[in-house]
């Protein structure tokens, strides 16, 4: 029960640290030479306006992520629980995407919570 907990907490963690402005980096250029750093909100659409799909990517399978947990910790079958695990392998490695574009602090977290939770899931054991 304890690791069901730990599927539900891990990704709303991961939800909250998405919403915070700070979290993806974009670069964009200037004309007078150097390019300016901005950062945004993981559900900021401007990434899509962009070609940068990882930030929108994440919080989308997040959100998915935590719905599933949800079900999981009152409905728990194999099926699901196979199909937890695969989607957070995937908010994972989107996650690390992000990074690649930018480092924040924020970014780094969400990276880290989402690979606790792919671990956690794919090690999770169902009756």
């Amino acid at each position: 029960m304890r690791k069901k907990l730990l599927l539900i907490y891990l990704p709303i963690l991961a939800v909250i640290l998405e919403l915070l402005p700070t979290g993806a980096v974009m670069y964009f250029g200037n004309p007078d030479g150097e390019p300016f750093r901005q950062t945004f909100s993981y559900f900021d659409l401007i990434h899509w306006g962009y070609a940068n799909f990882a930030p929108n990517l994440t919080a989308l399978l997040t959100c998915v992520l935590l719905v599933l947990a949800s079900v999981n910790a009152v409905r728990s079958t194999k099926r699901l629980t196979k199909a937890m695990a695969i989607l957070a392998i995937l908010a994972a490695v989107f996650s690390l995407l992000v990074l690649i574009a930018g480092f924040t602090l924020i970014s780094a977290g969400i990276s880290l919570l989402l690979i606790l939770t792919a671990l956690i899931a794919v090690f999770q054991k169902t009756k």
